[in-house]
C-alpha cells in the first residue's frame, strides 16, 4: 500500500491514492542542481489533513508561498522509502489539496539558485 506521512504521521489519503515519479540523476546536470519529483498528488480534505494543511477555503486567500510548503514528507510502499522531501501544495478546494513533493536534493537545488 502506498503511503504519505508527514513528520511521522501518516495522513489518511484512501485506498485509491496514486502518483506518478519522475527520478532524476543529478550527475547528469552540470549547470545546476536537479531533483526527484512525485507529481499529481491528490489528497483528500478531511479533519486529519485540515489540521496540518490548513483549512482550503481560507488557502488562496492567506498562504503565503513559503506556507505551501511542508518539510520532511516521505512516500512509502509497503513500508519501503520511496522518497523524502517537501510537500508543495498548488492548490486547495473544498474536497483536496494539490500538491506535488520534491526531493530533498531538489530542494537544496531550489537553495542555491536562490543565492
Amino acid at each position: 500500500m502506498l503511503t504519505l506521512s508527514y513528520n511521522g504521521t501518516v495522513i489518511p489519503t484512501g485506498e485509491d491514492f496514486s502518483l506518478r515519479i519522475k527520478w532524476v540523476n543529478p550527475c547528469c546536470f552540470h549547470n545546476e542542481i536537479q531533483g526527484d519529483v512525485a507529481l499529481g498528488i491528490e489528497i483528500p480534505v478531511n479533519d486529519y489533513t485540515r489540521a496540518y494543511f490548513g483549512n482550503p477555503h481560507r488557502f488562496e486567500k492567506y498562504a503565503s508561498a513559503s506556507d505551501r510548503k511542508f518539510l520532511n514528507v516521505d512516500i512509502r510502499y509497503a513500508g519501503v522509502l520511496l522518497m523524502n522531501g517537501t510537500l508543495n501544495i498548488t492548490n486547495a478546494t473544498s474536497e483536496s489539496y494539490s500538491a506535488w513533493l520534491q526531493s530533498a536534493v531538489g530542494y537544496i537545488g531550489e537553495e542555491q539558485r536562490e543565492k
